[in-house]
């Protein structure tokens, strides 16, 4: 299967690679997880034209920001396995039109227009204008079904943002390092919906990695490979404390004032997200 834009090869192979180590971690059963990139610096009007003879899908709300930006995101009920054998066969490229109001579909190789964007575009949308509005340096949203982050939501001490940050940061030293400012955390809302996007975009204000309560995370990163790195560093600090709960204890954690010392050791602010 050929395919149509052939500087996006690159992109879409580093895509296949994440998705692999996604599906390999469990992190994405059935047709679970979905990740989105802003690939405009990409493309070049020749390569789209034909986008003039799509169909226009009206958006619920406009996304000024995003005007004539090209988005590559893979599609509803694809598998990541699958995406990482054949991403240009799973992913797809959407223009978003110059006022911002629609899209059109643009397909990456033969015999894939029939293929829709993600459930969770209106998310990734969101998101992604919210970074060109904001100047931020991220490109890539990746969300997946982290299976350790999901089984902390079930303990009903760890349902809400503060708790979550206090145990994830103190697990080992990398975390906050890489994450001084903590993870964002949403309630659960409907999977797709217009709150659960607003909700994910207060969050990402302040944090590069956000936690669906019971449903999994998302990451924000330069490049999908970055955000892969976030939902590394979170599911390894969850992992810790179940299986030291598995084993019968209690995880005593990095202290606050180990915290703050890594911090300030690293040219970081003191200050923790977390009380």
């Amino acid at each position: 299967m050929k395919i149509l834009i052939p500087k996006l090869k690159p992109i879409l192979k580093e895509i296949s690679e994440v998705a692999f180590n996604v599906w390999q971690q469990g992190w994405a059963e059935r047709n679970a997880g979905n990740i989105s990139v802003n690939v405009t610096s990409y493309i070049q009007t020749i390569d789209f034209i034909s986008d003039k003879k799509q169909i226009q899908h009206r958006l619920p709300f406009l996304f000024p920001n995003l005007s004539e930006q090209m988005l590559l995101i893979s599609a509803t009920g694809s598998r990541m396995r699958e995406l990482a054998r054949f991403p240009h066969k799973y992913m797809m490229l959407i223009h978003i039109s110059y006022d911002g109001s629609s899209y059109s579909i643009i397909p990456l190789a033969n015999h894939t227009s029939h293929l829709q964007p993600s459930s969770e575009l209106l998310v990734h949308l969101a998101i992604h204008q919210q970074m060109k509005e904001e100047n931020l340096p991220y490109q890539t949203l990746l969300h997946a079904h982290i299976t350790d982050i999901i089984a902390l939501n079930h303990l009903p001490h760890l349902n809400n943002k503060n708790s979550l940050n206090k145990i994830l940061l103190s697990m080992h030293p990398e975390t906050i390092l890489f994450l001084p400012e903590g993870v964002g955390y949403v309630p659960f809302l409907l999977p797709g919906s217009q709150e659960l996007a607003r909700k994910t975009l207060d969050e990402t204000k302040h944090h590069s990695s956000v936690i669906w309560e019971k449903h999994g995370a998302l990451a924000l990163g330069t490049s999908p490979s970055s955000a892969c790195d976030q939902m590394e560093l979170i599911a390894k600090a969850a992992k810790i404390y179940l299986m030291c709960r598995q084993a019968g204890n209690t995880p005593m954690g990095l202290s606050v004032q180990q915290l703050r010392q890594l911090k300030e050791n690293n040219g970081l602010p003191p200050s923790l997200p977390f009380s």
